[in-house]
């Protein structure tokens, strides 16, 4: 449990800071409003509120990597959730930033890469309740085919799923990368399907981000 110290401080620290930007008048609800129109795509990352201030921007990497460590503990310590959600929020910068520069929109960094992760955390934790529900499923279904791989031929005759619970996942997953590629298509003033493109090669650099720091994250526990 000591190397979650280092993520915890950070993130306290980030917090608070955030807690600051926030009680500056109007702040708050114009977060929290940009961000439902942001999820209802009735807005674009140009709407989002900006700030000189890095405490903004660290406010928001702070509640990313805690929404992400969230879901993540479901099937990892904390000192490697929180070790995935930095993993996950540093792609997702690093993505942003290279993808803007190529398309010469240094200036949208900040905004475009606030609204991702506020609407992306938004959606992550909305997760956090079915898969709380199917992780016992999960969790009996592989235990099963560690002992019988053979079941995997039959598989009427494992755990059967909540179809319900499983759809509301998928429907969560499309609409935030539907959101992702809104965002993306205002960014970088691209057609509807460029946004789509985008959105899949940040899908992407992401998987593969975490499948690169997956040594890492182990040394955290996972």
């Amino acid at each position: 449990m000591v190397v979650s110290k280092p993520f915890s401080g950070v993130i306290v620290k980030c917090a608070g800071r955030f807690v600051r930007i926030l009680n500056e008048p109007h702040m708050f609800g114009t977060l929290l409003t940009t961000t439902v129109r942001l999820l209802l795509f009735r807005a674009g990352p140009q709407d989002f509120p900006y700030s000189g201030a890095p405490p903004l921007i660290w406010g928001c990497v702070a509640f990313g990597i805690l929404s992400n460590a969230v879901v993540a503990h479901l099937v990892a310590p904390w000192p490697a959730a929180l070790a995935l959600g930095a993993v996950v929020i540093a792609a997702l910068w690093l993505f942003t930033r290279v993808t803007l520069r190529l398309r010469g929109f240094d200036n949208r960094v900040q905004q475009t890469f606030n609204a991702l992760v506020m609407t992306s955390s938004v959606l992550t934790l909305a997760l956090w309740l079915p898969a709380t529900k199917l992780m016992p499923v999960m969790q009996k279904i592989l235990e099963k085919l560690s002992k019988n791989p053979h079941l995997l031929q039959q598989p009427e005759a494992l755990p059967q799923m909540d179809g319900n619970l499983v759809l509301a996942m998928y429907l969560l997953l499309i609409w935030q990368f539907a959101v992702t590629a809104n965002i993306f298509r205002h960014a970088t003033d691209s057609r509807p399907l460029g946004g789509v493109m985008i959105a899949l090669l940040c899908v992407i650099s992401v998987l593969l981000f975490q499948l690169l720091s997956g040594p890492l994250i182990q040394l955290f526990g996972g």
